[in-house]
């Protein structure tokens, strides 16, 4: 056994964790450098209009280029992330305070501006867009990292809200 791997044995569970999550997250963040896409505002716009184009959501785009990464490396990054697992919380902590830290904790870890915020009225919800290199887009629901449909559900409704993108 070589010397560093005596020394990492000895060392407590917790900071073999942390080393493991920042290596993680370093690799990650290469990969997102180098297989990262930019759209155009209007490519994001038509994929963004074609992906539920009956419904009556308010689009708000923020930014004129957004920073795409493809699917696979996208469930990559959801893998990594721990917001799931935050506690829930009435009124302080709950689904537009998920969706918010979301969107905001990738923008801030990876760059990615390509996760909105969809603010849903009909289903009382909030939750986050996604749009991807190839132009795709789909629902992500931060609390248990799943991928709902439009309509699939009450509060994915996708028909009187607003979207930040």
């Amino acid at each position: 056994m070589t010397k560093l791997k005596m020394i990492i044995r000895r060392l407590p569970r917790w900071v073999r964790w942390l080393v493991w999550y920042l290596w993680v997250y370093v690799m990650l963040r290469v990969r997102v450098e180098l297989e990262r896409r930019d759209l155009p505002l209007s490519v994001v716009m038509a994929s963004v209009g074609a992906f539920a184009p009956s419904a009556g959501m308010r689009l708000a785009y923020l930014d004129g280029t957004y920073r795409t990464v493809s699917r696979g490396l996208f469930e990559q990054v959801v893998r990594w992330d721990w917001t799931e697992r935050l506690p829930w919380v009435a009124e302080l902590f709950d689904c537009d305070n998920f969706s918010r830290h979301f969107a905001e904790r990738l923008g801030i870890m990876f760059g990615l501006n390509s996760v909105g915020i969809v603010v849903d009225y009909g289903g009382a919800h909030a939750y986050n867009l996604v749009v991807f290199s190839d132009g795709t887009v789909t629902l992500f629901e931060p609390q248990t990292d799943a991928y709902p449909s439009p309509g699939s559900a009450l509060q994915y409704a996708y028909q009187d809200g607003i979207v930040l993108l």
